[in-house]
């Protein structure tokens, strides 16, 4: 939020500074004209891993250090059902780590051999096999075969939540077939 606040204030700096509004477009042209936009991609995934991770820990360390339930918490459950409550969290904070290092391995390197343009190209091919052109459409098409991928990524980490942690603290009522309905 600070980021943007600052990018706000330097925007409105650098404007003002500049006066006219052609000036001002071909300044913000030429100070991107050499950056690499891959690289830059690499570095949001790095730093937004790097701030999920960070939230992650604090919580993780919070979970662990707080082995009894306090006051307020006795009043709502027992010591058991709260050991239960914790070594559950416990288990749901570390194979979400696991799950954070996975992605943020597959994101860079997707971004790596670019990937997206590989869908996008996909997608574009896709119309015009069926005799359809434009970008709006080619979009929509891109993102379907998105949420695919994500889906076909996704499902071996959603299933080994449901039916290994959960099951594990005997949460889990479903069975594969209800599973299977629910994710599809």
């Amino acid at each position: 939020m600070i980021s943007l606040c600052v990018a706000s204030i330097a925007f409105v700096l650098l404007y003002h500074n500049i006066g006219n509004t052609m000036d001002f477009l071909d300044k913000i042209s030429q100070m991107c004209g050499n950056l690499n936009y891959m690289y830059c991609s690499l570095g949001f995934i790095a730093v937004e891993f790097s701030w999920n991770m960070y939230l992650v820990y604090r919580q993780r360390r919070t979970v662990k250090e707080n082995r009894t339930p306090n006051e307020d918490v006795k009043t709502i459950m027992d010591g058991e059902s709260y050991t239960k409550a914790r070594l559950y969290s416990l288990d749901k904070i570390n194979f979400g780590m696991i799950e954070n290092f996975f992605e943020i391995a597959l994101s860079s390197g997707l971004t790596l051999i670019f990937f997206k343009l590989a869908m996008w190209n996909a997608a574009g091919r896709t119309l015009q096999y069926f005799g359809y052109s434009g970008e709006l459409v080619q979009s929509n098409v891109f993102m379907f075969y998105s949420g695919l991928f994500g889906a076909i990524v996704g499902v071996p980490w959603s299933l080994y939540s449901h039916f290994v942690i959960e099951e594990r603290h005997g949460f889990n009522k479903m069975t594969f077939r209800i599973f299977c309905k629910r994710q599809y």
